[in-house]
């Protein structure tokens, strides 16, 4: 086991640089903080590079804390174990647990999109601006069983860490792929999927259809809405309702409201 307790070392110096997209695209590598999401993502067979733990964060050894050690063993990635000054260097949590690791990026595409009959909605963000939105989304959607997620014009790498923080490590069990509008389109064509478009200028409720199944929901960013593509090439409008003078819910609300509507309708199917 290495021991760092410089700032200057380059591995140290790599895994802070991993707070920015650049980096992390440049490098193909993100980062994850906290010994739960460390363990999701390693579940979800993701590479790992490297584990740093602080023992003056961590203090107590735990089982889970030498299972965590020894997947990391048994899978040839380096163990470092570094002062709690380099630690906070490169975490980005608020108040880190003292486990933190650089894993190998994954991208998805739409071929990895595997439809089943009465296959779950797939949602559809397009133009998101905040990471926090996503994490919020893709909680739900993990919660829900929903398997896949498609990003049109995102703003920000799917491994960004307020993505990984305000999803609690569950961006590790979805498909999280980013497509053109164009392709997307298509690929909704080729296997039949009906379109709903979430817009505040549609005539009918959400409540009035029946998206469950074999189906995708298209939803905009809070500030733009969606685009005149989608506005133009979707199947269906609905809108969630709201009182006079508001006049759009935060995406990641209106996404839940749409994603247990459709459980609801499918009677909360493999959910208890």
């Amino acid at each position: 086991m290495k021991i760092i307790n410089s700032l200057d070392n380059k591995t140290i110096k790599l895994a802070a640089s991993l707070k920015e997209a650049r980096a992390r695209k440049r490098n193909r590598l993100f980062l994850v903080d906290g010994l739960r999401e460390v363990e999701l993502a390693l579940k979800s067979n993701y590479k790992p590079k490297f584990l740093f733990f602080s023992q003056e964060i961590v203090k107590k050894s735990t089982e889970k804390n030498k299972e965590i050690l020894n997947n990391f063993i048994n899978k040839n990635s380096e163990i470092i174990n570094v002062s709690k000054n380099v630690f906070l260097k490169i975490a980005y949590k608020e108040s880190p647990d003292g486990f933190l690791a650089v894993f190998e990026g994954r991208e998805f595409g739409l071929k990895e999109i595997v439809l089943e009959k009465d296959n779950l909605p797939i949602i559809v963000l397009e133009s998101l601006e905040k990471p926090g939105n996503l994490g919020a989304i893709i909680r739900t959607a993990s919660a829900g069983g929903l398997k896949n997620i498609i990003l049109n014009d995102c703003l920000f790498d799917t491994f960004n860490p307020n993505v990984i923080k305000a999803s609690e490590g569950l961006v590790f069990f979805i498909n999280i792929i980013r497509a053109t509008k164009e392709e997307t389109y298509l690929f909704f064509k080729k296997n039949k999927l009906k379109t709903f478009i979430a817009t505040t200028s549609a005539k009918k409720n959400y409540e009035q259809f029946d998206f469950s199944k074999n189906s995708a929901i298209i939803l905009g960013s809070e500030a733009k809405g969606l685009s005149d593509f989608w506005l133009n090439s979707g199947d269906r409008e609905l809108k969630i309702p709201m009182r006079a003078g508001v006049d759009s819910l935060n995406v990641s609300v209106s996404a839940g409201i749409l994603i247990y509507e459709a459980l609801r309708k499918n009677n909360f199917k493999g959910l208890k």
